[in-house]
């Protein structure tokens, strides 16, 4: 055993690679990355939902402007799986984001 207390070697052994790679320091930075892309990621999902919305209001104008004549099938129903990714995308994000507040 090395170290003070018994704490088996190996342990220390992971301790001073952690520590030779910046330690808590590295760990900060990386955890800041992190939520960076988290915010950037929320935004992009944010986007992506927008832009949907806006294609099926304009789906809606144009179907309320021609009438029977405007016969393809309605955004809102084609987009339905996308909105529901992009749900999911949300839903996970949010989790992500309490497991990273728990943790740090």
């Amino acid at each position: 055993m090395g170290g003070s207390q018994g704490v088996p070697e190996e342990v220390w052994s992971k301790i001073e690679v952690f520590q030779k790679k910046g330690g808590s320091n590295q760990f900060d930075t990386v955890v800041q990355g992190c939520s960076a892309l988290a915010s950037e990621n929320g935004n992009m999902i944010n986007e992506i939902g927008q832009i949907i919305s806006k294609e099926e209001e304009e789906d809606n104008a144009m179907r309320a402007q021609y009438g029977p004549k405007w016969t393809r099938a309605p955004s809102s129903q084609l987009n339905q799986q996308y909105k529901t990714v992009i749900e999911q995308s949300r839903q996970k994000l949010q989790q992500a984001g309490q497991a990273d507040v728990a943790t740090t």
